[in-house]
């Protein structure tokens, strides 16, 4: 007798899922325009393990626009939101506005690049120091 339920179940299911796509019924629900999506205007608030970097890279909207472009327009969109305006302080638990993808086209990654360089030379000048001093001892 189970086996034979199953079998008309199985059967039945396969009857009607055939039947409404020859007869062209539609599944009508709610519209839904992909077009106007609502994406976040602010991100936060703040962890004090996030980086302006980490966010810029979770933030880029598409492939048109770099990690630098995304950097920059959030930390000229966001200046009260860095200690003395300092890339690498950003205030905890605060919540940033997002910019739009016509205002990160604007900007370019040299600037970022340019914002980024005084952070990262001093530890080149103490390597090469030190591999001078290595090398002197010779």
């Amino acid at each position: 007798m189970k086996r034979f339920l199953l079998f008309f179940i199985f059967c039945t299911s396969l009857l009607c899922s055939s039947y409404t796509a020859q007869a062209g019924l539609k599944l009508i629900g709610p519209e839904i325009n992909t077009n106007n999506k609502l994406k976040p205007t602010r991100y936060g608030p703040i962890s004090k393990y996030e980086t302006l970097w980490s966010i810029a890279n979770r933030l880029t909207p598409n492939h048109s626009v770099t990690v630098y472009q995304t950097f920059m327009a959030i930390y000229k969109l966001n200046p009260d939101k860095f200690e003395n305006g300092n890339v690498n302080k950003l205030i905890a638990r605060t919540t940033l506005k997002i910019p739009r993808l016509s205002f990160i086209k604007k900007q370019t990654d040299k600037e970022a690049r340019a914002l980024l360089e005084p952070i990262f030379k001093p530890n080149y000048k103490r390597r090469s120091k030190k591999n001078k001093k290595i090398s002197n001892k010779k």
